[in-house]
């Protein structure tokens, strides 16, 4: 998760999993639970 986070240009982990979470409305593991591992 670090490797993309800081891809996508966020400054830690946590901050990119804040905004997941406000977009989608479930956390990256939510996600892939609900949507499969891809």
């Amino acid at each position: 998760m670090s490797t993309i986070s800081l891809e996508l240009g966020f400054s830690s982990d946590s901050n990119m999993r804040r905004m997941f979470k406000e977009l989608t409305g479930l956390t990256p593991a939510e996600y892939r639970q609900k949507f499969g591992h891809y």
